[in-house]
């Protein structure tokens, strides 16, 4: 196991359950934790699973990949995370369930010394207060850059919690549409990306706009 990890993903894993009852893993904080591990980085992935046979499976998969699990906790009372998935007139709709392991991260479990590196989350976990304390907790420790990755997903988040989460961030990755409802007053990706950046005194901005790729910009170039 990597003791002085230079990653830290913090959030959410869940199953993706679909009409055909067919599942996928995912969660994207989880996905992102999966992808550096395929790339040797060893990341420590802070989380919670619950003590079901979904957890077990998660539990199961990341021993397969060689995932430390040191920083993923054990629910007794909630269970592991899921979204349902469902296809009305051909169209994705998403119930993400409430009250699932991750939404319970205890602070009281997280390893308590100095990190470095990059710590990494979500807005997703962060809708209960008790992962919001827990990330709080792993913030306090941490010297290094934030990488915040925004999920806007009605009804889990509004502003007054996603606001602060974004000042205190040096990265920061959204979509376009997500972009627009947070920079309302800009026209055109360019000047509301610039805006954004100054707002949250942002180091990197990365804007995804699906089949035409991303943009990035760095507070002086657009690229």
């Amino acid at each position: 196991m990597n003791n002085n990890p230079l990653f830290h993903i913090f959030g959410e894993v869940l199953f993706d359950h679909f009409p055909d009852d067919s599942r996928v893993l995912g969660g994207a904080p989880f996905n992102v934790a999966w992808h550096l591990q395929a790339f040797g980085q060893s990341p420590r992935f802070i989380s919670r699973i619950g003590d079901d046979p979904s957890g077990h499976e998660i539990a199961t998969l990341m021993d397969g990949w060689d995932m430390s699990r040191e920083a993923v906790q054990t629910d007794n009372e909630h269970p592991t995370g899921s979204v349902r998935v469902l296809i009305p007139d051909g169209e994705p709709h998403y119930e993400i369930v409430a009250d699932c392991a991750y939404d319970f991260i205890d602070s009281k479990l997280l390893e308590e010394k100095q990190t470095q590196g990059v710590l990494y989350h979500g807005s997703l976990a962060i809708r209960n207060p008790v992962s919001r304390t827990a990330l709080q907790a792993a913030k306090a420790r941490h010297q290094g850059k934030v990488f915040v990755d925004v999920n806007l997903r009605p009804p889990w988040w509004d502003r007054e919690t996603l606001l602060p989460l974004l000042h205190d961030a040096d990265w920061v990755k959204l979509n376009e549409a997500e972009l627009i409802a947070l920079c309302p007053d800009e026209h055109g990706l360019e000047a509301a990306m610039q805006a954004f950046c100054a707002q949250f005194d942002l180091e990197i901005l990365v804007v995804t706009r699906g089949e035409q790729g991303a943009v990035a910009y760095d507070g002086e170039h657009t690229s």
